[in-house]
């Protein structure tokens, strides 16, 4: 059973608050499909009334289809709202009512500053123990500026913008996602929102095999609470389209600096 903190419970409330603002601004209604023939048929509905959604309207349709898909990573944070509520309540870490309103203001970043609460080092805590990957050791041949060793020439452009941006981060994280052990690239903080964005870089996209692995860890993350756009980066980059500085400072600018 994963173990749950009242730290977890504020973000998780903050990423479902994000999400319904992001939901917000998509069109009303609702996509469904049904299938004709060989062939599938979208359909919107609004106001109690049903439209077919012609090829020319495919941009509405696949608008709709985003909106659906935010729709559920809302309803996987809300199962997960349940169940770290059910894990503090089981342990005595908050009462029935919930956080108090101390506590809220004192996990607000915002009042953080203002309020001078002790935070976090986070330039020590890039640095302290933390469990990662152990085994193939041997393969971490290649150096960040500050000693650090990576596996992978992609993973060196992301670790020096990372470095040179001033974003602590860590490398080779181990978490537990849907029951199973992965190591992510990199855990990194936004210094601003606080927010741990975790970040993988998918280097062979380009062999099957590979693609499908990497889906596997993809459904398992957002089961586990972590949503592309949200708390999770996912990149990627083929022999034919290689993985670049430049591509590396739009990331780092939308989600580590804003």
């Amino acid at each position: 059973m994963e173990e749950w903190t009242l730290e977890d419970l504020v973000k998780n409330e903050q990423q479902m608050d994000r999400l319904e603002k992001i939901i917000s601004t998509y069109p009303q209604g609702v996509l469904f499909v049904r299938r004709h023939n060989e062939k599938y048929r979208w359909y919107l509905k609004e106001n109690g009334k049903t439209y077919y959604l012609s090829l020319k309207e495919i941009d509405l349709a696949k608008k709709m289809a985003m909106k659906r898909y935010l729709e559920c990573q809302l309803e996987d944070l809300k199962d997960q709202r349940k169940k770290i509520k059910f894990y503090l309540e089981q342990n005595n870490l908050r009462d029935e009512a919930g956080l108090t309103h101390t506590d809220r203001l004192r996990l607000n970043p915002g009042f953080q500053e203002l309020l001078n609460i002790p935070k976090k080092d986070y330039h020590d805590w890039q640095y302290e123990d933390y469990p990662h990957l152990e085994d193939f050791s041997e393969d971490l041949k290649l150096a960040l500026p500050d000693g650090r060793k990576v596996r992978s020439k992609s993973e060196v452009i992301i670790g020096t913008a990372l470095l040179t941006k001033g974003i602590p981060f860590r490398y080779d994280v181990e978490i537990k996602a849907n029951g199973n052990i992965y190591y992510v690239d990199f855990v990194a903080i936004n210094l601003h929102t606080k927010v741990h964005w975790y970040w993988e870089h998918f280097g062979s996209m380009d062999k099957p095999d590979y693609q499908k692995k990497q889906a596997n860890k993809t459904r398992d993350y957002m089961l586990s609470g972590l949503f592309q756009g949200i708390n999770l980066i996912i990149t990627s980059e083929t022999s034919k389209n290689p993985w670049d500085y430049q591509k590396t400072d739009r990331i780092i600018e939308a989600y580590l600096l804003s």
